[in-house]
């Protein structure tokens, strides 16, 4: 069913939340409720197309090592040129600030871009489940997510980075303005709030492929509009275990889970079956506290970083790369 139809079933509705009140139902204007079904719809087919969706994160990730061969000083070398990667590192995330804000999401506040190519990291991690993770969203903010390592990192910044390259100019809000109202859009059943828009575009369940079952069968799928199905892909679950030859993000990804021992494979020798096994992700709140994180006192589930603290980035191994046929070195550490 397209998503404009499953959107105006399940009638998603425009909300607020006061502070100690509950949620409740705003007035409606019929022509904008009817304009965003019809954008929120367009999203939602695109993360229900396999393949768009799979071009999309290709072209993503051809632009995010763009991003990564200019910040390390590589966008203009022709051959293998060992170049320092600008402190304190932080490299990807600094590739994700600047294609959302490319394409007009804030991505982090509250740190001060301070290398030549204008970047700054992601200033917020969630550890647990963040109460008030509407904010963040009503912000156009990105955030890392430090919880489960089978859901990913960054897998919700990519979902809406593809978003907005490949439905630039298609919708009548913007990607980011779209996004931006994803949590004030609910189902509301008898006065209580039981499914936002968020929920279904980006953050429903895995139908397939775990244990995990959500009590709401409207919140499963084997699409895109599950995280954990673009992390899964990224780190090679339907390509024998390994990286996306050529594609940046996957070998970044697999490279990070990998030295983190976040990823392992198993074989049934019964059966001669293989499968991925990722692990949680275990944030160390004293260790983040010496890198400039400060973990929330009303809200725990949250990290915020008002500076940076530079880490020890001596011990980087350098590596010949070529993605998305543009050859360059890619700058982490082994194990």
């Amino acid at each position: 069913m397209p998503g404009y139809e499953v959107i105006s079933k399940y009638r998603f509705l425009k909300t607020k939340k006061e502070k100690g009140k509950d949620r409740e139902i705003v007035k409606q204007d019929g022509d904008a409720l009817d304009a965003d079904y019809r954008d929120f719809g367009k999203i939602f087919d695109l993360f229900e197309n396999l393949d768009s969706f799979k071009a999309g994160l290709e072209t993503v990730s051809g632009l995010l090592w763009e991003n990564y061969r200019t910040i390390t000083n590589q966008r203009n070398q022709r051959l293998y040129t060992p170049v320092p990667a600008p402190p304190p590192g932080n490299l990807f995330t600094r590739c994700l600030g600047m294609l959302a804000h490319q394409y007009g999401f804030t991505f982090q506040q509250g740190l001060s871009a301070e290398t030549d190519f204008n970047t700054a990291p992601i200033g917020t991690t969630l550890i647990a489940g963040d109460p008030f993770i509407g904010s963040l969203i009503r912000a156009k903010l990105f955030w890392k997510d430090a919880i489960s390592a089978d859901h990913g990192e960054h897998s919700h910044s990519l979902q809406w980075l593809v978003a907005a390259q490949l439905l630039n100019g298609q919708t009548t809000s913007s990607i980011p303005d779209l996004y931006a109202r994803t949590v004030d859009y609910w189902i509301m059943s008898r006065g209580v709030d039981t499914i936002n828009l968020w929920q279904l575009l980006v953050d429903s369940f895995p139908a397939t492929g775990t244990t995990a079952r959500d009590p709401d069968k409207r919140l499963l799928t084997d699409s895109w509009r599950c995280p954990q199905n673009v992390t899964r892909y990224l780190l090679g679950n339907r390509n024998g275990f390994q990286p996306i030859a050529g594609h940046f993000v996957s070998n970044y990804l697999y490279k990070r889970y990998s030295n983190r021992n976040w990823i392992s494979i198993t074989t049934n020798k019964e059966t001669n079956t293989s499968k991925i096994n990722l692990a949680n992700i275990y944030t160390d709140t004293a260790a983040k506290a010496k890198e400039g994180w400060k973990q929330g006192e009303v809200n725990p589930a949250r990290l915020t970083r008002k500076t940076v603290t530079p880490g020890d980035i001596g011990d980087r191994g350098v590596t010949k790369v070529e993605f998305h046929s543009a050859p360059g070195l890619l700058y982490m550490k082994e194990g």
